[in-house]
């Protein structure tokens, strides 16, 4: 009936010709050699090679069949814009597991999948087809050898194909190889040590044809040791990675070495002393050095009182600079009568840099206060801190600052560490590829007096859901003398009762001042967060609520919501549940207030014959100065299971309707309908 709606259309049927015949022989196959009890006798019956067995076969065929109908219609655009589309899917995967000479030996587990991909795109009204056709072919195997002994050793090998042919651009394809290797080695004795081994290699070969080609590969090396006695903890780890890329723009090659040892020794009256050691070096398109260590000393003097010790040295090169950094901690913690607990630290650092040398000390206090109460308990706790930092550096110089990194969000601004960065200095790149990006087409230098600050353009290649991360590059001017001062007042207050109750209060007051630099008793950076958060379950009942008040020279903001859930239980196969929410976001920086409400509702449903049934329906309208939206939907859903047979049958239905008032008003209303069927048969 599908198949037929399609060529109703005006789908040619040799689009799909080759896939029926195709689907149809794999059936036949799949149910010929999953006759019950047949397994058992084909092993029976099959001839017994001493060296070479081959068991276990298992697999799935699928066919996936989706229509979407999209309806637009906009105010004085004229007629309406219409999409149609239908997609079909056939797929076939297999995996079989199987040993030579002995299982204990060599043991291998194979795989192999096929699909197949066609999709018809009617649009207009006119209705005309354009049809996508894709092939996907995934196969490798995996062997084990001598799985049961100390020095196992494992091999990957796979390989992935991907084609699609469409009207709009010339063929694509995409190819994947991958291989990689593990052994374990047996425990080497150096002394009273042993010390187990694991080396593994993996390389990871891609290539792109077509309108945006490519090739990227990618080779990594992993040497692990470790070794633990009754009061001693050693660990090495070596890594080594290297990454070649080529496109039309070019070329380019990221290399890294990176070696870490650590080491923890318990020592008497619950003490421990810890040391990590941390080298990494950078070549290609990304080139620098960087060492660090850390050692640290915890000591229990009683089962109330306890200090720490630690000191980090830390020496970067990036070849333009140079620096050395020194620190020093000292801290003490002190419990009183389990539910005060009180801490103290004071901290120091030392510099030397290719222009001059930095110095600095900080403290910082902390006290919580925990109390039981009838039903429940109560919590307080107050946490301020002090840092103050001098640098001296020589007559015009410059500092530069490799891999700061940063999290990134459309219409988030993201502020730099150092203040007077000169603009054409900044280069933001993606940190596991190496992908440029590029300033005001991908990002927007914005600098606000000593600030600067980077914003993602939304029309640009930096996608925060494909690169989520960023390094930052940049060159900074140094002032011959400066001072930085950071004040941090930070409190909380928290509440919980009965299980069913909880309050949170959270406020916090940073500051960061510098003096002595191009602008005298300068402020950075100066913002007061304050959040309250409640939450309350009662029965069947969940309540939320939050707010939250930014007063920031950067982002501020006002922001504050509320829900509520209901669940109820019907009877044994039926649950239904429903529930409301509100928020409102005031910025005040930008003259732009938002505001959400939304209803919803859901269910399930175990339905005769192990039908399962979801359902679930929303309505919600969102408020901004410029434009409303209004929306209505809902989903439902069969699923359907029976021994080694399963489907799944789900409609959605979403509707829209979008009002923008920038000069004249203009209205929008879309529908969009998803049917989509999904049937699967395992053998």
């Amino acid at each position: 009936m599908i198949l037929g709606a399609l060529e109703d259309r005006g789908v040619a049927a040799h689009g799909l010709r080759w896939g029926r015949v195709f689907l149809i022989v794999l059936i036949v196959l799949s149910f010929l050699f999953t006759t019950p009890g047949d397994s058992d006798a084909r092993r029976r019956r099959r001839r017994r090679l001493p060296t070479y067995q081959l068991y276990g076969w298992h697999g799935n065929l699928s066919l996936e069949v989706r229509n979407n109908i999209a309806e637009r219609t906009t105010s004085g655009k004229g007629d309406p814009a219409d999409t149609s589309e239908w997609s079909v899917r056939e797929g076939f995967k297999l995996r079989t597991r199987g040993w030579l000479y002995h299982p204990a030996l060599i043991n291998f587990t194979s795989r192999l999948g096929l699909v197949f991909d066609q999709d018809f795109i009617a649009v207009g009204s006119e209705n005309e087809l354009s049809q996508v056709d894709g092939t996907q072919v995934d196969f490798g195997v995996d062997v084990n050898a001598l799985p049961n002994k100390p020095y196992p050793m494992s091999l990957s090998i796979g390989q992935s194909y991907q084609q699609q042919d469409s009207p709009f651009e010339e063929r694509r394809t995409v190819q994947v190889f991958r291989v990689g290797s593990s052994l374990r080695l047996p425990k080497l004795t150096l002394g009273e040590y042993k010390v187990p081994m694991r080396f593994a290699y993996e390389r990871v070969q891609n290539e792109t044809s077509g309108n945006f080609g490519d090739k990227r590969i990618e080779d990594r090396v992993d040497i692990e040791a470790d070794n633990q006695t009754s009061r001693t903890r050693n660990n090495l780890d070596y890594d080594w990675r290297r990454t070649a890329s080529e496109a039309q723009g070019g070329s380019g090659m990221i290399e890294r070495h990176r070696l870490r040892l650590h080491q923890e020794r318990d020592l008497d009256n619950d003490g421990r002393l810890s040391s990590d050691f941390v080298a990494h070096q950078d070549a290609g398109d990304i080139q620098g050095n960087l060492a660090s260590l850390n050692e640290a000393l915890i000591l229990k003097h009683s089962e109330s009182l306890s200090s720490h010790l630690a000191y980090g040295a830390v020496f970067q090169d990036t070849g333009n600079n140079k620096s050395l950094y020194n620190s020093l901690r000292l801290g003490l913690n002190h419990r009183l009568y389990q539910s005060l607990f009180s801490s103290v630290s004071f901290g120091a650092t030392y510099g030397e840099l290719t222009s001059g040398t930095t110095s600095g000390f900080s403290g910082n206090a902390g006290v919580r206060y925990t109390k039981e109460i009838p039903g429940g308990r109560m919590g307080l706790s107050f946490n301020p801190s002090y840092t103050y930092n001098e640098e001296k550096n020589d007559e015009g110089a410059l500092g530069s600052v490799a891999d700061e990194r940063h999290s990134i969000a459309f219409g988030q601004l993201i502020l730099l560490e150092q203040p007077f960065i000169l603009s054409e200095s900044i280069v933001v790149i993606d940190p596991e590829s190496g992908q440029r990006f590029f300033v005001n087409e991908d990002f927007f230098i914005v600098e606000d007096g000593l600030k600067t600050l980077l914003e993602i353009n939304p029309l640009g290649n930096l996608n925060p859901d494909l690169f989520p991360v960023v390094r930052v590059d940049y060159e900074y001017e140094l002032q011959p003398s400066r001072t930085y001062a950071t004040t941090v007042y930070a409190s909380s207050f928290n509440l919980h009762l009965l299980d069913h109750f909880t309050l949170t209060l959270n406020y916090s007051d940073t500051s960061q001042d510098l003096k002595q630099g191009r602008e005298n008793d300068s402020t950075i950076t100066d913002e007061t967060n304050f959040n309250a958060n409640f939450d309350a379950v009662f029965k069947n009942n969940h309540t939320r609520a939050r707010y939250e008040n930014v007063k920031s020279d950067i982002t501020p903001r006002v922001t504050y919501s509320v829900s509520h859930d209901v669940g109820y239980r019907v009877s044994p196969r039926l649950n239904l549940g429903a529930g409301v929410v509100y928020s409102f976001t005031d910025l005040p920086d930008s003259d732009r207030q938002s505001e959400y409400y939304g209803v919803t509702g859901r269910g399930t449903s175990i339905l005769p014959y192990r039908i399962i049934s979801h359902f679930s329906v929303y309505a919600r309208r969102s408020t901004e100065p410029e434009q409303d939206v209004t929306a209505y939907g809902g989903i439902i859903d069969f699923n359907y299971r029976y021994r080694l047979l399963t489907f799944k049958i789900e409609n959605r239905i979403d509707w829209r309707q979008n009002e923008i008032k920038l000069g004249t008003t203009r209205t929008s209303d879309e529908l969009l309908n998803t049917i989509y069927f999904r049937a699967e048969r395992r053998f």
